[in-house]
């Protein structure tokens, strides 16, 4: 059913957020790779909604904890509270946002509607065949 392929779909962009984050993690941070790794799963990054009707698409919101529990410097590293100065040389400052416009995550996104778009689709056929 076309319902799991929305829900993989879904799935893909939580997982493309997830692995450009830690990709753009700062390395020499302890543990925030992993405690970033470690917090995001497919069960915390996506939170469903109630849809309005049979027809409406479930909304959905994927969110990354990017300073989690045991590593919660990693705000620090989102929003520094330092002078350009200091954070120019400093790629990885803004780590999450630069994630989140990454192209892929664009592509991943773009994908899901696709899906979204089918779904709905397949129920407007499946009412109309009702009538």
């Amino acid at each position: 059913m076309s319902k799991t392929k929305v829900e993989k779909a879904l799935k893909d962009v939580a997982k493309t957020i997830k692995t450009l984050t830690i990709a753009k993690a700062p390395y020499k941070t302890g543990n925030l790779r992993r405690k970033i790794n470690v917090a995001n799963t497919y069960s915390t990054m996506i939170k469903y909604k109630l849809p309005a009707d049979a027809l409406t698409a479930r909304p959905a919101t994927v969110t990354v904890d990017y300073a989690p529990p045991g590593a919660e410097y990693g705000e620090f590293w989102d929003e520094p509270a330092t002078s350009k100065s200091r954070t120019k040389n400093r790629p990885q400052f803004g780590f999450p946002t630069k994630a989140l416009n990454d192209i892929n995550v664009d592509a991943a996104i773009a994908l899901y509607i696709v899906e979204l778009e089918n779904d709905l689709a397949e129920r407007l056929e499946k009412e109309i065949d009702k009538l």
